[in-house]
């Protein structure tokens, strides 16, 4: 017999407020890339440099622009950012503005967001 202590009771209400999506939460992709960014610029001369917080920023833009450009919208809930939605990302960034190198240094901080917001069960899959 297992160690029922931990297990959660299952009730119509949990049911249906899942069923409707009710209990996912609602938070936008660009406000926890703030947040994030925001963490980063109080590190700037300590544990990272202008530079780096800058990229950053930049990342921040380019996503926006990505959004913007291929969705017509402003932001997204991060419980809709998919592996293909970052695959498309990684293409528009390639086509529209060229980068290689860059763009894989990009991509990195995007993932990087992506995989905190995970770990906080803000979305479904990294």
């Amino acid at each position: 017999m297992g160690d029922f202590k931990h297990r959660k009771s299952v009730t119509a209400k949990k049911v249906k407020n899942a069923f409707l999506g009710l209990n996912q939460r609602n938070e936008k992709l660009f406000q926890i890339f703030q947040e994030h960014n925001e963490s980063k610029k109080k590190q700037v001369g300590k544990e990272i440099s202008l530079k780096i917080y800058q990229k950053y920023e930049c990342t921040l833009q380019r996503l926006k622009d990505f959004i913007k450009h291929e969705y017509n919208i402003i932001d997204i809930c991060i419980c809709e950012v998919t592996s293909s939605f970052v695959q498309n990302f990684e293409i528009y960034l390639k086509a529209e503005h060229g980068f290689s190198y860059n763009t894989t240094k990009l991509m990195q901080k995007v993932k990087n967001i992506i995989i905190m917001a995970f770990n906080n069960v803000w979305t479904k899959t990294n």
